[in-house]
């Protein structure tokens, strides 16, 4: 008989998300232990929170958010480090192209995957902006593949994603402005953030705080 892998609670990313992720090594892990995840945001970390069960994992999603591949390590910890200086001119290199361009798109912050590979734009964006052209220049200049976390989605985009082109890759056929690789403007193709942006609109409604 095989044994069911382990899975835990994670919380990961600079927003917080809530990911249920399977555990790759037979080590048991405790809350509050720092780890590396293959998630929808590339190689990153997370922090542990609790050994997951069946309720909550019939709660979050019917598949896991990823994969839990092992404690952080020193090797990791560099990365990270580098990772934090590299983010820096990013975010900035991102907002004077936002500005450049004149696009309804404000840039709060930027996370770099732990491999250097993934830039995640973390923004507000108008319902009528056109990211493509920013995204583009910056995977062209970085080497890197560009993602946007658009924190102004409202709900009813939330339950189909993609980027309001006719043709963005939501049924067959793909999205034409990208390819195979994903849609340049929403991420959709090659990564399904849906689950992604249901945590993150959960989490915000919790932690929102009147102003008066």
């Amino acid at each position: 008989m095989v044994a069911k892998s382990q899975e835990y609670l994670v919380s990961y990313g600079k927003t917080g998300v809530l990911g249920r992720f399977l555990c790759a090594s037979a080590e048991t892990l405790r809350r509050g232990d720092r780890v590396v995840l293959q998630s929808d945001r590339g190689l990153t970390l997370g922090t542990v929170l609790c050994e997951a069960t069946e309720r909550q994992a019939r709660i979050l999603a019917a598949e896991p958010s990823g994969q839990l591949l092992r404690r952080l390590q020193p090797a990791d910890r560099v990365a990270l480090r580098d990772n934090r200086r590299r983010e820096q001119q990013l975010f900035e290199a991102a907002r004077a192209v936002a500005v450049e361009l004149s696009i309804p798109l404000e840039i709060l912050d930027v996370e770099l995957s732990l491999d250097g590979k993934r830039l995640l734009l973390q923004c507000l964006m108008a319902p009528s902006c056109d990211p493509t052209q920013l995204l583009d220049r910056l995977a062209a200049a970085h080497d890197l593949q560009v993602w946007l976390e658009n924190l102004a989605l409202p709900k009813e985009e939330e339950a189909h994603g993609g980027c309001g082109k006719p043709d963005c890759g939501r049924g067959e056929g793909g999205c034409t402005s990208c390819g195979s690789g994903g849609c340049s403007s929403c991420g959709k193709g090659s990564v399904d953030l849906k689950p992604y942006f249901a945590h993150l609109r959960e989490q915000m409604d919790q932690r929102r705080t009147p102003l008066l």
